[in-house]
């Protein structure tokens, strides 16, 4: 602290910084509480590989949809229309009852990706729980 030896006529002009470092400090506190409850993130599981294949009766149960490059869908190979695809795995979903509700989307690589979201968005409305995507095996060179 600075001490005047001057006169009573003489101002004084030292800056007095502890009033912003106190305002710093409140904010570096409020940032660091609320930096951790901002932070959002997607849970992903991701398949474990294997080489069986399924038994018929767990494949029959299974719905894939393919979307073509063209632009065409197809329900278990069966062609059915954007605008019907609502209402068919619905139809599908409930008659299964209970059930796991999944659906596997297999998409050719040059089908744009907001086709895709939009596919997977109509079978999240139709009651799908879950939605996985088929990937293509990637070769490894040794």
């Amino acid at each position: 602290m600075a001490v005047g030896l001057g006169g009573l006529d003489q101002t004084k002009s030292d800056i007095n910084v502890t009033p912003l470092i106190d305002v710093l400090l409140v904010l570096l506190v409020l940032f660091m509480i609320i930096t951790p409850l901002l932070t959002k993130a997607l849970d992903s599981a991701i398949p474990k590989t294997s080489e069986q294949t399924l038994p018929p009766e767990f494949s029959e149960k299974q719905l894939v949809l393919t979307i073509t490059q063209d632009g065409r869908f197809q329900l278990n190979r069966e062609e059915i229309g954007l605008t019907q695809l609502g209402a068919r795995l619905h139809g599908v979903f409930t008659q299964r009852g209970s059930g796991e509700r999944v659906i596997f989307i297999n998409a050719d690589d040059e089908v744009p990706y907001g086709t895709i979201v939009q596919a997977m968005d109509i079978c999240r409305g139709a009651g799908a729980e879950d939605v996985g995507i088929v990937t293509e095996a990637i070769e490894v060179s040794k």
